[in-house]
Order: C-alpha cells, then sequence, then structure tokens
C-alpha cells in the first residue's frame, strides 16, 4: 500500500490548463466525470501489472473546489493533460488508440508521453468532431486564409460579414465546421441587429493540423 504522506496537489502543479495542441494527436478525448471523485490508474503498457501512477480526484476545502492527489513518490512533470480545469468540471485527455477495454491516452502534451487507462463509467470518449460541435464558441486562427464562407467549399462565395469573433459551432461536416453568429460570445452583442445573424462555414482543420482556436467557456 502507498503512504499516504505522498499525497501532493497535481492541479498546482499543471499550467496552461487551456492550452490548445497545434495538432490533432488521436480520433477524439476523453472526458473525466470530476463529481464522482474518481481513482485514475495508469498504465505504461497493457502488459503492466501494476500502475506506474495513482491519481485521485478529491473536494478540496483548501481551495474551495475539486483537486488531484498523486499517490506516487515521484517527479509531477508526468501530468499535463489536454485541459484540466476543475473548478470548471473541465478535464480531458487526448485519445490515440482504444483496445477492448482500454484507453491510451496522452498524460503530457508537452513530451507527449502516454499511458493506458481502463475504461470506467467515469470515463466518456468524445470525438474530435464531437467535442468540437460542443465548445462554446470558435476563431479560426487565419481569418485571411480560412475566413466565414457560405458553403462547406474551398472555392465557395466569401460571407460579405466576417465576424469571426462572434463565431458559436453548430456542426462538423469532415474537415468543415458549420458556424453560426452568435452575440452572445462576443463583445459586439449591441452594435448587431438580426440582419448581423446568419451561418456559415469554416475550415476547422486541414488532415490532423488544427485550424481555430477553442474557447470552453464564454
Amino acid at each position: 500500500m502507498i503512504s499516504l504522506k505522498y499525497l501532493v496537489p497535481l492541479l498546482l502543479l499543471t499550467s496552461s490548463t487551456f492550452a490548445q495542441p497545434n495538432r490533432l494527436k488521436g480520433k477524439g478525448l476523453i472526458s473525466i466525470d470530476i463529481e464522482k471523485m474518481p481513482t485514475l490508474r495508469f498504465f505504461e503498457s497493457l502488459n503492466s501489472k501494476e500502475p506506474i501512477h495513482i491519481a485521485q480526484v478529491f473536494n478540496d476545502p483548501s481551495i474551495d473546489s475539486y483537486n488531484i492527489k498523486d499517490y506516487t513518490e515521484i517527479s509531477k512533470d508526468w501530468f499535463n493533460p489536454l485541459h484540466c480545469h476543475l473548478d470548471y468540471y473541465i478535464f480531458y485527455f487526448q485519445c490515440t488508440d482504444i483496445k477492448d477495454s482500454w484507453y491510451q491516452i496522452i498524460v503530457n502534451e508537452k513530451t507527449n508521453l502516454k499511458y493506458w487507462i481502463s475504461k470506467a463509467d467515469f470515463i466518456e470518449y468524445v470525438t474530435w468532431d464531437q467535442f468540437i460541435s460542443d465548445v462554446v464558441s470558435v476563431i479560426p486562427n487565419d481569418s485571411d486564409d480560412n475566413p466565414i464562407l457560405l458553403a462547406p467549399e474551398i472555392n465557395a462565395p466569401i460571407a460579405e460579414k466576417q465576424l469571426i469573433n462572434c463565431l458559436a459551432p453548430v456542426s462538423v461536416i469532415g474537415e468543415w465546421l458549420k458556424v453560426r453568429i452568435e452575440p452572445d460570445v462576443c463583445d459586439k452583442a449591441s452594435e448587431m441587429n438580426e440582419s448581423d445573424i446568419f451561418e456559415g462555414y469554416i475550415r476547422w482543420r486541414k488532415s490532423d493540423a488544427l485550424l481555430i482556436t477553442y474557447y470552453l467557456l464564454l
């Protein structure tokens, strides 16, 4: 049994909580349901008998939020998931492979370190298409090269109004994202009228390259 004297909050050691990948490293992500305060066991390989790391989500009264305890007596440099903002119930890892009842996930976005985690009722797998469709808002990284179009085609007409700071996702169509101008997601709501609200398309990915910045919170 691992001694509890090695409990160390991991949340305090993670930086760039909302940093986004430049490239998609798998077909999807896994989301951790932190309200179930799960224990996460990370394995180096499918042949490993014991986990290399064990971490537990817990309710931390010292910060009035959820936090993560690491039960292992080693450097915490290994832990840098895609998104970890527990006070907003946000906890995602990129998933690079699925085998039987196991997910291979990236536990450190900087080093590309991968471990395996067993499927459980507190884990939900979502494709990148599903994830992007459900974010709050998006902005193309290069609006000159990736403007709002009137159809999901490279040579489609360009929308007259390029309100790129007001885009909410509607649905994914392959490498294209149908978007809607939403006053609530930008700072121009008071200046907009009904004629400014329309739907269009931007390209959200090119192969595994991410062409947009997405936002999980307003």
